[in-house]
């Protein structure tokens, strides 16, 4: 997202009329708006997520076992971050996004799990791994206020399982270079476009071919196999039945999460222009009405 500033710019054109709409992905600039009398904010839900990439490859870091891996995905309160973060404005969401209304990941333990059953369930992976406290830390980008308040959501959320969690804030460029490049963290905030198919945004889950998380996503050859197969297979039972199989083995891995949707507001000139905009959209995709826009001059 970008700075406090580049918003408070785009806040201010929007107020004097300069500009009649542009977007923005904090829910706050929502409610800082909706005081203007001519300024209307529309949410749209798109297929895009908030994620939190997990390190297996690094043995410095306590999430090169899978079992705490898998008991960190069981603590997180997805719940919780919708409500505390984004006022109850987004959703939980999953590998395979929620807004193309698919069941695939709805039914594996991290999420069909009461949040009592899934604490009792992650103590217990942590028992079995010899690690009842894992010292961990969860990086969040300082460019984006939004990082740093899901990053201590969670932080509380997994510390009722045991986990001892620190959060750090580097600037971008420091953030890039160790999640990237060196495989340097526990775990990292960030985001993922979900694009117009479900098959599109779980291909990210094969390190061979997403060559970006390379440096913390174990490849798993079933997966891959399965990822290759669902790309060819034509919308229907066969392929929903496959799209369940691939969840079931990403939350198994636990390598790379899906935390909530990342709603985009769409804030403009009520008297100035008309706006039309989907009830959701694909990655990049919020203006794909732009044409049907109306002047009210």
């Amino acid at each position: 997202g970008p700075p406090p500033a580049r918003i408070s710019a785009r806040l201010a054109a929007l107020r004097d009329g300069r500009i009649d709409f542009t977007t923005f992905s904090n829910p706050d600039v929502a409610l800082m708006l909706s005081r203007d009398a001519n300024i209307e904010v529309l949410p749209q839900q798109t297929t895009n997520y908030y994620r939190m990439d997990v390190n297996a490859k690094s043995e410095a870091s306590a999430f090169y076992d899978k079992k705490v891996r898998q008991a960190f995905n069981l603590a997180l309160d997805r719940d919780a971050i919708n409500n505390l973060v984004f006022a109850g404005s987004t959703t939980v969401d999953y590998p395979v996004p929620a807004a193309f209304g698919k069941a695939a990941c709805q039914n594996t333990p991290t999420y069909a799990l009461s949040r009592d059953e899934r604490l009792a369930k992650a103590k217990a992976l942590l028992a079995e791994a010899g690690v009842t406290a894992p010292e961990i830390t969860i990086m969040a980008t300082s460019a984006d206020p939004v990082y740093g308040r899901i990053a201590q959501v969670a932080q509380q959320s997994v510390a009722e399982a045991g986990f001892k969690a620190d959060i750090v804030q580097p600037p971008m460029a420091e953030y890039l270079d160790k999640v990237f490049t060196k495989g340097e963290f526990d775990v990292s905030l960030s985001w993922l476009a979900g694009y117009t198919d479900p098959t599109m945004v779980i291909a990210w889950w094969n390190p061979n071919f997403a060559i970006w998380n390379r440096a913390s996503q174990v490849d798993v050859p079933e997966l891959d196999a399965a990822l290759n197969e669902v790309k060819s297979l034509p919308e229907g039972e066969v392929r929903d039945a496959k799209l369940v199989e691939i969840c079931d083995m990403i939350d198994d891995g636990a390598n790379l999460l899906a935390l909530v949707s990342r709603t985009d507001y769409i804030a403009y000139r009520s008297d100035k222009i008309e706006v039309k905009a989907a009830k959701r959209s694909g990655s990049s995709n919020t203006y794909q009405y732009i044409y049907d826009f109306k002047s009210l001059d």
